[in-house]
């Protein structure tokens, strides 16, 4: 947070700016080491609070990060929500894994699975329907979750709608696209809407999770596959993955606590900045996304940039000043 001051006072020669610049949050990745970093960030700790920092929060009890105030304004950590599309697209396709949306004696489970959009495609191609994805999308759904493009084509409306008609059984499934669809959107879209616009699609994304993780546990699901897994379906896990439900608690917050922030601070923008899209994930998930040379084609999952390809990738992008 020290360089993000400095970087806001001076400029690249050490002078002072005459209009700092007013940073309210970063740009990080979400998982591993950085979920891990952004979660510390914004869970209160009694150290903080004893040196004097303050947090600006929803007034909620559970469940709910709040931004610590290191200075004049608060810090948000913004996840990269192509990453978490991604991710979400991911947890359908792992071999231990087995999606678990409702369990009872003498009923099929509600599954969320990869074949339901498999069998999806049959009945589409029977009535000439256009299904919005490709054969290989799911031919290679191991490396699904490093393409972009599949999962804007499978995280639609559209795949709910026409699973909810020719797929029997497909109810988990839905859920989950939902789910993925309705955390995503708001990122999407510039000017997306109100704040009431934000907050619904987020929050019912929210909703869904945790009413499934709560079953899960009524249940006793598996919410985390155990030791032998790969060889014992009975130690599958039922849920999503915990990287994945965890930074879906912090998109919440993004798109929440960062709206009543631009509010109390920067009133004169108007609602117009209600829109996460503006926080800057879509400028830097563009510029990530290019530089690793991401493309709507077939290439090779094993190769790496150069750095003299990253140079001429990046000098291609475009940015957007935010």
């Amino acid at each position: 947070m020290g360089a993000l001051r400095k970087v806001s006072y001076y400029d690249d020669s050490g002078a002072v700016r005459k209009i700092p610049l007013n940073l309210i949050g970063y740009f990080t990745d979400l998982a591993g080491f950085s979920l891990s970093a952004a979660i510390h960030l914004m869970t209160p700790s009694p150290q903080e609070i004893n040196k004097g920092v303050v947090y600006l929060g929803l007034g909620i009890d559970k469940g709910c990060y709040l931004l610590p105030y290191y200075w004049f304004l608060p810090a948000i950590a913004f996840f990269d929500y192509d990453h978490k599309q991604r991710l979400f697209l991911k947890n359908l396709k792992y071999e231990i894994c087995q999606l678990t949306f409702w369990k009872d004696k003498g009923q099929a489970p509600r599954l969320a699975t990869i074949q339901h959009l498999n069998d999806l495609k049959h009945p589409c191609q029977v009535l000439g329907l256009d299904c919005g994805f490709s054969s290989t999308d799911l031919l290679l759904k191991y490396f699904c979750d490093q393409n972009s493009d599949t999962c804007e084509r499978l995280l639609t409306p559209r795949i709910v709608d026409l699973l909810e008609e020719y797929v029997p059984g497909s109810q988990g499934t839905i859920l989950h696209i939902t789910a993925g669809y309705l955390l995503i959107k708001p990122f999407r879209v510039p000017d997306f809407g109100s704040q009431e616009d934000v907050q619904e699609p987020i929050s019912c994304d929210i909703y869904i999770l945790q009413l499934w993780k709560k079953v899960s546990e009524v249940k006793k699901l598996h919410l985390h596959s155990q030791m032998g897994a790969k060889s014992d379906p009975s130690k599958h896990r039922h849920f999503i993955t915990y990287g994945c439900y965890t930074n879906a608690e912090v998109f919440l917050i993004v798109a929440t606590i960062r709206q009543l922030a631009m509010y109390l601070h920067f009133k004169g923008l108007g609602p117009q900045w209600a829109s996460p899209y503006n926080s800057g994930n879509k400028a830097t998930e563009r510029l990530i996304a290019e530089i690793q040379g991401k493309t709507n084609q077939l290439q090779s999952l094993d190769s790496q940039p150069t750095c003299g390809d990253m140079l001429k990738r990046s000098s291609k992008v475009q940015y957007n000043i935010i």
